[in-house]
């Protein structure tokens, strides 16, 4: 007798055709390897674009979703989404359609987990971790809205955290230009015959909870970003319902539970999250800054200096998205500062009085010249010949956005010299018979000579501006025009601009270098320089290390070292926040050639 073959020998029947499988190729170009998720609109698989051999996620939209004005919106706001450079967005690279004429785009492949995920895990986060994890995703959709692009399905599931190099978690938004463009189709479906609720209406807001459709803009994300808020800070979120239907009833009517009566004792971020979810679009916060910047001063009046890539709180949400502070000591600290205050301090302090000389005032101009031919050498290769022909130079550089001042003068130098009082002998009727005298006069043109090639200055130059001049940026930039003025007038490349090219962040070291070895300590004001980047190191404290060790010729690797650690640190953190307007003129880290030509410099400076 014939065994009954079991269930188990049967081979699993798949119900519904199968479209797509592991192994087909889209478009020619994307090989599909692994399906990573599946919905409503479609699917997400892991693939590998052919071309660059590099895995990407490519996202399946079900073509019976997309009408012809919807498919139309899609491919619009697909376009739009690729340009959004943020780097808490996810990047978008490519659109179209497959074979069988479903809509795909490809985006970043993110490796990492979601919101949703972690939440599912802990429950909920602390107030203190949840908003400067949260800033940066406002700040991703302060970027979006400048350039019309409304999220309208942000949720838990739709923010993403991946691990850098360091370890720490860096949260990015992702379906920009997807999720919303089939949202009112899948809105009409998202009840099921049992009565739960699918999709994400947890999230809409009250205009899309009525279908005021027009009244969808950067508000709805606004509202949509307090709800994830309050339910990662209490665990729950703030509209339930039995169905579909009772809930978008609770959202148009009804005030959430106050997070302060469930465990939250937090008042304060209470009343911020409260106006995030104000019914009346009136009564919201008009934009997603500036709910940003309400988050930005809790978080500063919490002690909380940092978001959760690393840039500093009150730079990224301050007015301009730049802030700026000193202490008495020259050491800049976010801590230091009202949190009020330093949601508007300006970038750079105010100038500090000081005369000028009449007989000095042609240099302001000859100044502003110099700058924007200076600014070039900090990147710019320049071809010349010596036999007179004009210098060619290709990839100019903006000159950096500095106050220009003119060069030092006669008595600059004089109020280095001591008075005659200190040089004289001690009168007869003093007790001590020994005599007073003053060190020599320090001859500061001529020092900062020496710290450069012998073609570097003109006959007629001045730099004794150094000695006055607090700010390294400044400092570094009238020095490089100093420099660049040579071969201006002589219409070559120096040795000297070769070197100053090569730099880079470097530049502002050779200044304190030479403003500390050249200049009468005693007189030298605190560097001042904008604000560190989140926890990065203070690079104003490695420039006077780096001064110091100038001015006592002692070995000088240690505190370039530091000095370098704080400067990658901050290229790193304006690398994760593109929007933070950066004070400073160099982009990348310094790489090799800038510290061989740092250390020419450094030779001089402490033979």
């Amino acid at each position: 007798m014939t065994e009954k073959p079991s269930d188990s020998d049967h081979p699993a029947i798949v119900s519904g055709p199968l479209r797509y499988q592991a192994g087909d190729v889209i478009a020619s170009k994307y090989l599909l390897e692994e399906l990573m998720g599946e919905g409503g609109m479609g699917s997400v698989w892991r693939a590998r674009n052919q071309s660059l051999g590099v895995d990407v996620a490519l996202k399946l939209i079900h073509g019976e979703l997309m009408s012809p004005e919807v498919s139309s919106r899609f491919e619009l706001e697909a376009h739009a989404a690729a340009k959004l450079d943020h780097p808490a967005a996810v990047k978008v690279y490519d659109l179209g359609q497959t074979e069988l004429g479903d809509p795909f785009i490809v985006m970043e492949l993110l490796r990492g987990r979601s919101l949703r995920e972690l939440l599912d895990q802990t429950e909920k986060l602390e107030a203190t971790i949840a908003v400067p994890l949260l800033l940066p995703i406002a700040s991703a959709l302060v970027a979006a809205h400048a350039k019309g692009i409304v999220h309208r399905d942000l949720k838990p599931d739709n923010i993403v955290l991946v691990s850098d190099e360091s370890g720490a978690e860096i949260p990015k938004v992702v379906d920009f230009g997807i999720a919303k463009v089939a949202s009112a189709e899948i809105d009409k479906r998202a009840s099921t015959t049992s009565g739960s609720v699918v999709g994400s209406p947890a999230y809409m807001s009250p205009e899309q909870a009525r279908g005021d459709m027009d009244d969808v803009d950067g508000r709805t994300d606004v509202w949509s970003l307090g709800v994830v808020l309050y339910e990662t800070v209490t665990g729950r979120a703030p509209f339930e319902g039995k169905n579909y239907h009772a809930l978008l009833r609770a959202i148009v009517e009804t005030r959430p539970v106050p997070i302060t009566e469930i465990g939250v004792t937090e008042p304060a971020l209470w009343r911020i999250i409260d106006k995030a979810l104000a019914r009346d679009l009136a009564d919201r916060y008009p934009d997603m800054r500036a709910f940003g910047r309400a988050l930005a001063k809790w978080s500063l009046a919490k002690n909380i200096q940092a978001d959760s890539t690393g840039a500093a709180i009150a730079v990224m949400w301050g007015e301009g998205s730049r802030v700026s502070a000193a202490t008495s000591s020259g050491l800049l600290e976010l801590r230091a500062i009202d949190p009020e205050e330093a949601l508007g301090v300006p970038v750079f302090p105010p100038p500090r009085p000081k005369e000028e000389p009449p007989d000095r005032r042609l240099l302001y101009a000859i100044g502003a010249g110099m700058l924007a031919l200076g600014a070039t050498i900090a990147g710019v290769s320049y071809v010349m010949s010596r036999s007179g022909d004009a210098p060619t130079r290709s990839g100019t550089a903006a000159p950096p956005a500095l106050s220009v001042r003119p060069t030092g003068n006669a008595s600059a130098t004089a109020a280095l010299v001591p008075p005659p009082s200190a040089l004289a002998p001690a009168s007869a009727s003093s007790t001590s018979a020994s005599v007073v005298v003053a060190d020599a006069p320090i001859d500061t043109t001529a020092c900062v000579r020496s710290l450069f090639p012998p073609d570097a200055f003109a006959d007629d130059s001045n730099v004794t501006f150094i000695c006055k001049e607090f700010d390294p940026r400044r400092g570094a930039s009238n020095l490089r025009a100093e420099v660049a003025r040579v071969g201006l007038v002589q219409r070559l490349t120096t040795q000297a601009m070769r070197e100053w090219a090569a730099l880079g962040w470097y530049e502002m070291a050779v200044y304190v270098m030479a403003r500390d070895k050249c200049c009468d300590a005693a007189s030298l004001e605190p560097l001042d320089l904008p604000l560190t980047l989140g926890e990065c190191p203070s690079i104003a404290a490695a420039l006077d290390a780096i001064g110091n060790a100038a001015r006592e010729k002692s070995d000088l690797e240690g505190p370039v070292a530091a000095y370098r650690e704080g400067v990658v640190c901050i290229v790193r953190g304006l690398a994760h926040n593109t929007s933070v307007a950066s004070p400073y003129l160099y982009k990348a880290a310094p790489d090799g050639g800038a510290e061989v030509a740092m250390k020419k410099f450094a030779a001089r400076a402490t033979r």
